[in-house]
């Protein structure tokens, strides 16, 4: 029983690192669509860089990010 949660674990963790690989490969790696172009690949990186540094500068633009999202669970 224990080798069967253990195998389940492992899986999970596998499907989760695969998912993570896909989506850097699909948002910072694989060419844009036009009008995007090149050089656009690197703005792309800092901003996804700066939205993890300082996630407080995007409540304005997206005032979800405000919400807790632990009182929509306990709700």
């Amino acid at each position: 029983m224990f080798n069967i949660l253990i195998s389940i674990l492992c899986a999970s963790g596998a499907l989760i690192t695969l998912l993570g690989a896909y989506l850097f490969i699909k948002v910072l790696i694989m060419p844009n669509v036009a009008p995007a172009d090149r050089t656009n690949r690197i703005n792309h990186i800092r901003v996804v860089f700066f939205a993890i540094q300082h996630p407080e500068k995007f409540i304005e633009l997206y005032p979800w990010l405000a919400y807790d999202e632990l009182e929509n669970v306990s709700k």
